[in-house]
């Protein structure tokens, strides 16, 4: 069965004399590896469209999983990137976490618009490249799983290591944060969007200020 599909050839390995096997990120499937037979010759449909950081329209045949590059048609090749081998070689490392991150079992396009966005920005030299590599590994991060917690405490203990006066800092929050849950109920800061922290708000069965008082007196 023959499919049509939009992909980005992230990465290729020599195979035989004249064929490669391709990992492309491709917007209807998902990350898939395909040989392209008879690329490396010349005169081949699929010689242009299957050379890394190159998005194309791709034509494969599938048997049983297995897809076979048949011929391909360049739609962007971000031509400036191979025209500097820093930004050439940033892209590479780019596709490299696209592949890393990505699965065959699933798809996102969130993922394939990132590389596409980056690698466009970084071949038209939009922003400087290193605003580029940090932004495209920050969103990489959070579309992998691995937002950082900029909302909250994470109790690494930074704090107490670079007071200048030796307070151990994650200690005291720890402390803020036992007496908060004890008083108040259970809270945890960035949980939950729609819950307003415990010291903004005020309920009737809250404990009276003096009660918070002489505990923190007692401390």
């Amino acid at each position: 069965m023959y499919k049509t599909l939009h992909g980005l050839v992230l990465r290729e390995v020599k195979y035989k004399e004249s064929s490669k096997i391709l990992t492309i990120l491709t917007e209807e499937e998902g990350k898939i590896t395909a040989e392209a037979r008879g690329a490396l010759r010349k005169g081949s449909k699929c010689s242009a469209a299957s050379q890394v950081l190159t998005w194309s329209d791709l034509t494969f045949f599938e048997n049983r999983g297995r897809y076979t590059l048949t011929e391909g048609s360049v739609l962007e090749d971000f031509a400036a990137l191979r025209a500097d081998l820093g930004d050439y070689a940033l892209g590479c490392y780019m596709a490299e976490l696209l592949e890393a991150v990505s699965d065959e079992d699933s798809h996102s396009t969130a993922l394939l618009h990132l590389g596409l966005n980056a690698l466009f920005a970084l071949s038209r030299q939009l922003y400087p490249a290193k605003h580029i590599k940090a932004v495209f590994e920050l969103r990489l991060m959070c579309l992998a799983g691995f937002a950082p917690q900029l909302d909250r405490c994470t109790d690494c203990g930074e704090c107490s290591r670079v007071c200048p006066q030796h307070i151990p800092l994650h200690l005291l929050n720890r402390k803020f944060i036992k007496d908060i849950n004890e008083l108040y109920g259970d809270y945890q800061a960035g949980a939950d969007f729609d819950s307003r922290p415990p010291l903004m708000d005020f309920r009737k069965d809250d404990c009276e200020p003096s009660v918070v008082y002489e505990r923190g007196g007692a401390q």
